[in-house]
């Protein structure tokens, strides 16, 4: 029972984890970069919900979540990119696990 319990501990925890970085795609003002072509963060997070959809069996982590869904093209190989509006520009992964571990923060 208490093995039940905490499975389900951690599993809430992840999908918060990833609900809440879907949520900060959504609620960006950054472009996302896929295949060479600007997209804006609602479409962003469409693209990433439906890999979680996909890819649902193999994410048991955010990071999995991260690396699954935001890091890179299947069809391409090319890496997803944000493009600040300061006009920086970044791997989406890297700016999704640096929002990853602002959150962890805030939540001890």
């Amino acid at each position: 029972m208490l093995v039940t319990i905490v499975s389900v501990a951690v599993a809430t925890s992840v999908d918060n984890e990833i609900e809440h970085l879907l949520d900060y795609v959504r609620q960006s003002d950054v472009v996302f970069i896929r295949n060479g072509t600007e997209h804006k963060a609602s479409a962003a997070a469409e693209h990433m919900q439906k890999k979680r959809q996909h890819f649902k069996d193999q994410i048991r982590t955010a990071e999995d979540f991260i690396r699954l869904t935001a890091t890179k093209s299947l069809l391409s190989n090319q890496p997803y990119l944000v493009r600040t509006r300061d006009g920086n520009t970044e791997e989406c992964s890297t700016w999704l696990q640096n929002e990853l571990n602002r959150f962890r923060k805030s939540k001890k």
